[in-house]
């Protein structure tokens, strides 16, 4: 009797054991906090009914058809929570991600967000030191999805609002400026050199063309990295300000996509 119960309680544990593996990679197969959150939240739920699937199995011995149909309800739950598990994170989880990414344009229509993001950094997350005046002050990964139709040329411009102190912002600070990019671009690699063909640089606040890093001499600053979608290309400006191009983008312009950064120096004088 003791060697049967240590027999069920070892093959009860391991079937346990396979269903939080189970569900332990259906959580990592999602990116989403929440998901993993309520998934995370089924694992003591398993343990109860793997715990109750042990009891009905020593109800057996007695009590055969009793614990017979504990077993059956016991399992039927355990299917019900790995249902619920795969739902979760096979299904709702992916449609969650693809409702976030649609927006409304102005006809009220659904479509696919315009949107840039960095592998360096997160939206209104700190800007790492090597894109800094601070680091190799090189230009960081920018990627973007979802141009939207008819665009003919898309446009970048990094800029600082809160120079030189954010508690006393008194201009805007450019430090890149980008036009004429090919809707068929959809990243900026790491410390780019040569742009992609077709690509042309305006003047950063340093009047020089390419890519200035965050260099704050004062707090924590927001650099904002603004992506235009055009309607349009502008093969006669050569080298213009962002001020200039931002006039001759004026009625172009289809949508817009942003990613704020932030950076506060290291070393401070």
């Amino acid at each position: 009797m003791i060697w049967r119960q240590g027999k069920d309680f070892a093959e009860t544990s391991f079937f346990e054991l396979k269903i939080q593996v189970y569900i332990i990679k259906l959580i990592g197969q999602t990116d989403s906090c929440e998901s993993v959150d309520e998934m995370n939240g089924m694992i003591p739920a398993v343990q109860k009914l793997t715990k109750l699937l042990l009891v009905c199995n020593r109800f057996s011995f007695r009590f055969p058809i009793l614990g017979l149909v504990c077993s059956f309800y016991t399992m039927i739950r355990l299917l019900h929570l790995l249902v619920l598990t795969w739902v979760a994170s096979v299904v709702i989880h992916p449609l969650n991600v693809q409702a976030k990414d649609k927006t409304k344009d102005k006809r009220g229509e659904w479509s696919m967000s315009f949107r840039v993001s960095s592998t360096a950094f997160s939206h209104e997350g700190a800007i790492p030191t090597k894109y800094t005046c601070e680091g190799e002050d090189v230009s960081p990964p920018l990627s973007w999805k979802n141009i939207p139709e008819k665009t003919k040329s898309l446009a970048l411009i990094v800029e600082d609002p809160d120079a030189p102190d954010p508690k006393a912002p008194e201009r805007v600070w450019v430090h890149w400026v980008l036009f004429n990019i090919p809707p068929t671009v959809y990243e900026l690699k790491e410390n780019i050199k040569e742009l992609p063909s077709g690509v042309t640089s305006g003047l950063n606040d340093w009047r020089r063309t390419g890519y200035g890093g965050p260099c704050p001499p004062i707090g924590k600053h927001r650099y904002f990295f603004r992506l235009y979608a055009l309607d349009t290309s502008f093969t006669h400006l050569e080298h213009p300000s962002k001020n200039d191009l931002e006039e001759a983008m004026n009625g172009h312009i289809l949508k817009k996509a942003e990613l704020i950064g932030t950076y506060k120096k290291i070393r401070t004088k």
